[in-house]
């Protein structure tokens, strides 16, 4: 068994496509919610950059979800009335 880092992932993928037999891959990492957490109490290093959402130019389209492949970033029902989508007439 090989232990690799994350960065080499794509050429570990691209060699495993290229093997004929049963291939694993198991990933190992910290989710999103465990690192807050452990942030809260003071037990992993915080971040050094962060990322905001600048709420003059949101449209609420939802593209920052997908572009970002991030659930919090896709998941802002909550500010739907700064969304630019016209307003359906009653």
């Amino acid at each position: 068994m090989a232990v690799h880092h994350r960065r080499e992932l794509d050429a570990v993928q691209r060699a495993f496509r290229e093997t004929a037999d049963v291939t694993v891959i198991v990933h190992d990492q910290t989710c999103a919610a465990e690192k807050r957490r452990r942030r809260k109490r003071g037990k992993f290093p915080e971040l050094s950059r962060r990322a905001f959402i600048n709420l003059a130019v949101f449209e609420g389209c939802g593209d920052c979800g997908v572009k970002s492949n991030s659930e919090a970033a896709a998941s802002f029902g909550f500010l739907s009335h700064w969304t630019r989508s016209p307003v359906p007439i009653q």
